[in-house]
């Protein structure tokens, strides 16, 4: 997406549903929605698996649940 101020690059601010312009100096800013019914798109499926397994881990109560996400873990990583 170019600024439409200044013909510089924006960058995605997803968080916060927004497209900056990139530049520093500028500082335009506008909204940026989804369309409705429009799922956002963060990352694909083995990414959001991955990162679950790996708050698993980081916070296992036990050996044997930090065990079980460690093999989930490898698993995902193996493909």
């Amino acid at each position: 997406m170019i600024c439409p101020k200044c013909s510089g690059a924006m960058i995605e601010l997803r968080s916060l549903n927004q497209h900056q312009c990139a530049n520093g100096k500028c500082g335009h800013s506008q909204e940026w929605s989804l369309s409705e019914g429009q799922q956002p798109l963060l990352g694909n499926n083995r990414q959001s698996k991955w990162a679950d397994a790996w708050r698993k881990y980081k916070m296992a109560e036990s050996l044997d649940d930090a065990a079980n996400a460690r093999r989930e873990l490898d698993r995902l990583e193996r493909g």
